[in-house]
């Protein structure tokens, strides 16, 4: 009970009413001044992190370190699809303007705001301020992990993946029949390093883990991208060049004119338009995107959580695409061959192999080891070939990662746009059964295309089966 005047106590009642923290709301009554201020000098802040604090409803330190971009505030959670019998989880892939300008703490948490990305003829693969997941998925999920390309993959686990399943993991979201995780490109390496890292984070902070039943994965970039690869090799190259030329007295403005010209104008083909020098390790994430540096990721084996694998390749009416398509294929003969020059046995890997104009087919199917792979499974082309080819896949796929889908209709973008282009394929066998048993998957092997809908909307509608069930 606060004691005093009739107006400060009149005062208090409207606070709190206001929904004020009662404490908060004496002490500006006793004081004289504003709820805002009254929290500023009661937890020694700033007026903006408390301004942010009560309008957000989070601890003076959650505001501090989120208007500081240390660790974010997730966006809210949305309550139509919380009570799903399997609530979505999405984890977008690489976002190229976050390069040029990384975005804060509050516009990642507003971003959802925005509409989804669209292709543009020339330079570049994004339209600028919009949302890089398609808007199918935004109407469906119940939470997404923003994070930003700008940072390494250490740095985003503890700032953006870690406080969305700290939220989760509080408010039992995924209990009791689970949540279940989408990806694309990028998000597949950051899945796994939550898988591996994400359940003793957890539980060091006293929390239960999130229960994650299975992850959807459309273009999956956790073995490395070839693109990556060539220009991060090639800024390298440009750096090692400068100084070496340099040191002998050999480069002058014209050559580092040269270099300079050629780097911007494989950036604006593939990535984004700039006139500024562009280093190495301002390179975000992609830095974590080299092949090796990817594959040197030692995840754990004993993740149980199914990694189902949804891959593409590019057709040739995706012209930016598909031209990529084929400089990622001479990168890859080139890895290959490397890899497997001292490995006789392993000729047979050496090749173009296939991808979505981004990612190639050895990453997105989840292969353990890099290789010019021309499908997933054996018994199933990206074309809908069911006639068997040996060399043509992996021998072996990462522990517990299996396709579900595969296509040649949509490229690195469309794949989980949930717009309908043409035909998808599933696999016969034990994927099917290890998704859903008596399913119509496991009966006959049934195609996406039988149905006309998109691989998205088919992952979808596999989501919602196994919930009704």
């Amino acid at each position: 009970m606060f004691c005093g005047t009739e107006d400060q106590v009149a005062e208090v009642e409207e606070l709190a009413a206001d929904g004020w923290p009662r404490a908060i709301a004496v002490y500006a009554a006793k004081n004289g001044v504003s709820a805002v201020e009254a929290y500023a000098l009661v937890h020694e802040v700033s007026p903006e992190v408390a301004s942010f604090a009560l309008e957000n409803e989070v601890s003076a330190v959650e505001a501090d370190n989120h208007l500081n971009d240390t660790v974010c505030i997730p966006a809210d959670f949305d309550q139509n699809n919380k009570l799903d019998h399997h609530p979505i989880i999405v984890i977008p892939g690489f976002w190229p303007q976050d390069l040029l300008n990384p975005p804060t703490c509050e516009e990642l948490r507003q971003r959802h705001t925005g509409s989804e990305g669209a292709e543009l003829p020339n330079a570049g693969l994004f339209t600028e301020g919009v949302d890089p997941v398609p808007d199918f998925w935004d109407q469906h999920l119940t939470a997404r992990i923003d994070w930003s390309s700008k940072d390494r993959l250490d740095t985003l686990i503890q700032k953006n993946v870690f406080p969305v399943m700290k939220r989760l993991s509080e408010e039992s979201i995924c209990k009791p029949n689970g949540c279940v995780l989408v990806t694309h490109s990028t998000g597949d390496l950051i899945a796994s390093k939550w898988f591996d890292e994400g359940p003793d984070m957890l539980a060091a902070a006293g929390l239960e883990n999130v229960n994650i039943v299975a992850s959807f994965d459309f273009a999956g970039a956790a073995g490395g991208v070839e693109l990556t690869d060539l220009i991060l090799g090639l800024l390298s190259v440009k750096d090692a060049a400068t100084t070496l030329l340099g040191s002998f007295g050999f480069l002058t403005s014209v050559s580092e004119t040269v270099l300079e010209n050629f780097l911007t104008w494989l950036m604006s083909e593939f990535l984004f338009d700039t006139d500024e020098g562009v280093r190495r390790e301002d390179m975000g994430i992609m830095q974590d995107l080299v092949i090796n540096e990817a594959r040197n990721n030692r995840f754990r084996d004993d993740n149980r959580v199914p990694r189902l694998r949804i891959a593409s390749e590019a057709p040739p009416e995706a012209r930016a695409f598909h031209a990529m398509s084929k400089l990622i294929q001479v990168r890859t003969w080139v890895n290959t061959f490397i890899a497997f020059a001292n490995r006789p046995r392993d000729w047979w890997k050496i090749g173009r192999g296939s991808n979505d104009g981004t990612v190639s087919s050895h990453s997105a199917c989840g292969a353990t080891s890099i290789g010019g792979f021309t499908r997933c499974s054996r018994n199933l082309g990206f074309d809908g070939n069911r006639e068997k080819k040996r060399g043509a896949a992996p021998q072996r796929l990462k522990p517990n990662h299996f396709p579900l889908i595969v296509s040649d209709q949509y490229h690195h973008l469309q794949i989980w746009s949930g717009e309908y282009l043409g035909e998808s394929w599933l696999p016969w066998g034990k994927p099917a059964r290890k998704l859903k048993r008596g399913s119509e998957l496991n009966q006959s092997g049934a195609d996406a295309v039988s149905e006309q809908i998109s691989p998205a909307a088919k992952v979808y509608q596999i989501i919602q089966s196994a919930g009704s069930e």
